[in-house]
């Protein structure tokens, strides 16, 4: 119950500094990615380790991931 607990703690701070960082970059990012704006924002909430494998507040199956992560890459 104690792990569970410190998991959704470090969600909670880590998704709040992740909105920090996003709501600060987000217009030059929508420009970057027109055809599909929250793309990047995946990536970022993947990258900070907000969207879990399996995760229950954030899924996605992992194939999108991957997608989301190659597609990502080709723009930065």
């Amino acid at each position: 119950m104690f792990g569970l607990a410190v998991k959704y703690v470090r969600l909670f701070t880590l998704s709040y500094f992740s909105l920090q960082f996003l709501v600060k970059f987000r217009i030059n990012v929508n420009l970057m990615f027109l055809p599909c704006p929250i793309f990047f924002e995946y990536f970022l909430a993947y990258m900070l380790g907000i969207i879990e494998a399996g995760g229950r507040i954030f899924w996605i199956p992992l194939i999108f991931k991957a997608a989301l992560f190659k597609l990502a890459l080709l723009y930065i």
